[in-house]
């Protein structure tokens, strides 16, 4: 999910795990406990939505806000350094 956010991509996906989190809003999550058709009949509308949105001043603000998210707190350059301070404490 992340990296479809970094390149400005919409993510459409289930809201189990760690994901809405992970999103912080900048994704369509869908609950995975609804029957199958009824997850399917959202899944679809919501990256129809997306598709037609597309080009949209609405839309580019909102990938903009998304990338800026990931910068602000998921470039790998930050997460190596996070990892060599725990790794040396």
């Amino acid at each position: 999910a992340l990296e479809a956010m970094a390149a400005g991509l919409t993510v459409v996906s289930t809201s189990a795990g760690a994901l809405p989190e992970t999103t912080a809003g900048h994704a369509a999550l869908i609950d995975p406990r609804m029957p199958p058709e009824e997850y399917k009949r959202h899944f679809i509308a919501r990256t129809v939505d997306f598709i037609e949105q597309q080009g949209s001043q609405e839309q580019s603000e909102k990938v903009k806000h998304q990338r800026q998210y990931i910068r602000e707190g998921f470039l790998w350059g930050d997460r190596a350094v996070e990892w060599q301070d725990w790794l040396s404490s």
